[in-house]
């Protein structure tokens, strides 16, 4: 009841109210001036205070042109050298062996795997390429031998993460079935050969009795 009252109520009061000559109030708002300052850092409002005590009219000088400034940048100019003692050796950046910058900056005309990895990257320690990883997965399908403590010491790995390698991921491989015929299962409700027809009575409806009140 409450819910419907109050709906009630938007739809014959507040709705008509909010809308009540909103193309006039819309274009009043409109002439009004909608930019406001935002306020000036406590900072800024003292020194700006100050300026206006020491030179009431800085505002309408700052405005103003003045053409013997501009003639004056007209003839100022900024030309620079370097010394002679400056080497430009020295800006250039010292390359960090350890992480070395990339050395090709274009993408490759010619078709390449979509993982495919610069021979220049230098692979971590402790982590594996996804080629590596075909070639790890690829051989230990092939050769049960391959064990973790192999994978591990020629890929400088962590034995328990190379456990979990081998255990957890594999190479999908596909599988001939054409020469497997395809198993037919029966419809068992279709009729088979064996079956027998029997003939059946047909069935009665059932009769009603009514039972009327004891006399």
């Amino acid at each position: 009841m409450g819910q419907s009252l109050t709906r009630l109520r938007g739809t014959l009061v507040t709705r008509p109210l909010q809308r009540f000559n909103i193309e006039g109030r819309t274009e009043k708002r409109f002439d009004k001036d909608m930019v406001e300052r935002a306020p000036y850092y406590p900072s800024d409002r003292e020194i700006l205070a100050q300026m206006k005590e020491s030179n009431p009219n800085f505002a309408q000088e700052e405005a103003k042109k003045d053409d013997q400034l501009y003639d004056r940048l007209k003839t100022v100019y900024v030309s620079s050298k370097d010394p002679d003692s400056f080497d430009p050796e020295s800006l250039k950046q010292i390359e960090n062996p350890e992480r070395p910058l990339p050395k090709r900056s274009y993408f490759p005309s010619e078709p390449f795997h979509p993982f495919h990895l610069p021979k220049n990257v230098r692979r971590l320690d402790g982590k594996l390429t996804l080629s590596e990883m075909e070639a790890i997965l690829g051989r230990r399908s092939q050769d049960s031998s391959y064990g973790a403590q192999e994978i591990a010491e020629e890929y400088k790995l962590k034995l328990e993460d190379t456990e979990a390698l081998l255990r957890y991921y594999g190479v999908f491989s596909v599988v001939d079935n054409s020469h497997v015929k395809p198993v037919i299962l029966d419809n068992p409700l279709l009729a088979k050969p064996d079956w027998e027809e029997v003939e059946h009575e047909p069935l009665r409806s059932p009769t009603v009795k009514q039972i009327g009140p004891s006399k």
